[in-house]
């Protein structure tokens, strides 16, 4: 069995793990609510180890991805873009981890200042290895039996991430956090088909 072969399925292994985790932070009791809060509001206070646990499998998840994509670029004439957009989202979500956000009605702080950056730029790359990931991808003889699910899952990441800036404002602020899980669900949903789908070609 390949590295490739091992660390694809080591990835799909870190995205299960990861929507395991999701749904144990969302049926704890927190006082926190997925219509209004945002996910990163777990990562304060007593679900904190939890939310970093979670985070972390869809890091290493992304990473052991980015390696596969690495080596098998020239063989399946996969662009460098992809993986090197993945690092980057990785990059911004362990900066994102080391600045938990303010609780929502809190004041405003430096902390949360960059918790705020790193997570805007966290979807920013997430977006772009979907669509420009999806958009190369598909072109692909290996992956054209994924060009439906390429289409879907790119475009409800686009109508949700329209969602999150939008809701990020008042008056719509109180749906934020359902717009946001769409989003970050759609994002691992995208790397977990992936992911399966070179377990299946390797």
């Amino acid at each position: 069995m390949s590295i490739e072969k091992i660390l694809s399925i080591v990835a799909v292994l870190f995205f299960l793990s990861y929507f395991i985790f999701f749904l144990i932070l969302h049926f704890k009791k927190t006082g926190y609510h997925p219509l209004r809060h945002a996910v990163s509001d777990y990562g304060v206070g007593a679900t904190k180890n939890l939310f970093l646990i979670y985070a972390w499998f869809s890091n290493l998840g992304a990473l052991s991805l980015a390696i596969v994509l690495l080596n098998v670029k020239d063989r399946f004439s996969i662009s460098s873009s992809i993986p090197i957009l993945i690092i980057l989202m990785i990059i911004s979500r362990i900066l994102m981890l080391f600045f938990p956000t303010d609780l929502e009605g809190k004041k405003l702080t430096v902390r949360g200042k960059l918790h705020y950056l790193f997570a805007i730029l966290a979807f920013t790359f997430s977006y772009m290895v979907i669509n420009r990931g999806g958009s190369q991808l598909k072109l692909l003889e290996d992956f054209e039996n994924l060009n439906l699910f390429f289409y879907i899952i790119t475009m409800v990441s686009s109508i949700s991430l329209g969602a999150v800036i939008v809701t990020m404002f008042k008056p719509l602020r109180f749906i934020f956090g359902i717009c946001e899980r769409v989003f970050l669900l759609s994002i691992n949903i995208w790397f977990i088909v992936v992911s399966i789908w070179f377990v299946y070609l390797l």
